[in-house]
């Protein structure tokens, strides 16, 4: 049998679109873990239009030319 690593290396190199798959949402779960271990990770995806704020821990308000969120 092989391992599960060397099946899913074989098939992003075989098959692009299927890797930048992988890579993505491989990246979105190790973003997860880290944030689940107290560390701070901060990921806008999408397309964004207007203000974005990466925090951690606020204290306060947060404005943005007189918007207070």
């Amino acid at each position: 049998m092989r391992r599960p690593a060397a099946l899913l290396e074989q098939e992003a190199l075989s098959d692009p679109a299927f890797g930048a798959e992988f890579r993505a949402r491989f990246a979105q779960v190790e973003a997860t873990v880290a944030a689940n271990q107290g560390n701070v990770t901060n990921t806008v995806s999408e397309d964004v239009s207007g203000s974005v704020v990466q925090a951690r821990d606020v204290h306060g308000d947060i404005s943005f030319g007189g918007s207070r969120f």
